[in-house]
Parts: C-alpha cells; structure tokens; sequence
C-alpha cells in the first residue's frame, strides 16, 4: 500500500505536466509557436503548404526545421494584429507602422518570443504572415532599439525589398496552434484514487 500511494500521486503529476505544452505561450485564446523556430523558409513555400485560411494542405510538407506544424495555423495579419494589441499601450492595425521610444510593449513582446536577429543596435523578432498582398512578402516584427533614446518599433506590413522565394536567417514564421482541453486537476485526483481503489481491491482478493 505504501508503495502504490506515491506511485499514484507520480501518475497524476505526470499527467497533468503531459496534457500542460511547457513551449506554449497562450495569448488570446492561441498557444504561438517562437518565429525563431521557423526561420529560412520564404513566402513561396508556406503558399504550398498552407491554404487560404492558415490551414495545413493535405499531402504538403509537413514539417518546418523539423517541427510538425499540421496542427498549425499560418498567422494573418488580423491573428498577429490582435495578438499585439494584448500588450501593454500598444495599438496596431494590419498594414500599420509604430515607432516609439523606450516603450512599455517591446521589451514584454521580446521577453515572451525569442528574437529572430539581436546586435549592437536593436533586438528584434520577425516573423511572415499568411501573404496577401502577393507578391510582396508580408510579415510582422517587433523591434527594441538599444538606448534610452532608440525608439521601439512595431510593424505588420508588406515589405517590398524581399520577395516570395527570398529566404532569410532573420525572419521566422508566425504560427498557432488552438490549445487542447486540459484536464482539470481535480479530475486527475479523481482518475489517480480511481486506480488506487482498483488496486487496493485487487489486492484484497483471495
């Protein structure tokens, strides 16, 4: 009996760790995926392998670096508008450009996405978006400049100096995921003493 209590109770913990993504960084409602992950792919490749609405193609290549992304969603730019605008003082509409100094937004978008490129001047992370401006890639970034004066900038744009098949090692991609239902910890209680009780009884036959 001594033996089964610790067991169980390493049954419930692992479950509840297994059924909690440790990588997700949930922000309205969307587990997103770090853009650095994704980096070296170009817009021409994420039009083959995802649809009109962000969605995985049937058949396509399923992977990016490695990452099984069909569970994925490729990001428009009204997912990654909205995202943004979960923090602080920031504002920002699709097609939109912000520029401003030391603000409270770009440090905190910085310290939950690990930055695509970071030197002497600026710390920033890219990433593209579904392409709907074609051909012009479109991607959105965040970008903290060093300094009290560097001015902070956040951007969802079609950017016209890299085209479709361009591949860059500073641009990732922006990509969610729907997060799976989590098991309430009190139905894990509930699952473990049920296994405890069977064995218990178990147990007790002759």
């Amino acid at each position: 009996m001594t033996r089964i209590i610790p067991i169980t109770i390493g049954f419930i913990i692992t479950a509840y760790v297994c059924f909690t993504p440790a990588w997700a960084i949930t922000i309205d409602g969307k587990d997103w995926l770090q853009p650095a992950d994704f980096i070296n792919v170009n817009q021409q490749t994420l039009r083959m392998m995802f649809d009109d609405n962000g969605q995985w193609i049937q058949g396509a290549k399923d992977n990016i670096n490695g990452i099984d992304i069909k569970d994925c969603t490729l990001a428009s730019v009204n997912d990654v508008s909205t995202m943004f605008n979960n923090y602080p003082e920031l504002s920002i509409a699709p097609d939109d450009y912000i520029r401003r100094p030391n603000s409270p937004w770009a440090p905190r978008i910085l310290s939950d996405f690990t930055p695509t490129i970071s030197d002497s001047t600026h710390t920033s992370v890219y990433g593209f978006t579904q392409p709907h401006l074609q051909p012009v890639a479109h991607m959105a970034f965040i970008q903290d400049q060093t300094g009290p004066q560097g001015d902070d900038l956040a951007a969802i744009i079609g950017y016209h100096n890299i085209g479709p098949f361009a591949v860059e090692d500073w641009i990732g991609v922006w990509l969610y995921r729907n997060p799976a239902p989590v098991p309430e910890p009190t139905t894990l209680v509930l699952l473990g003493l049920g296994i405890l009780g069977m064995t218990c009884m178990r147990r007790k036959k002759p």
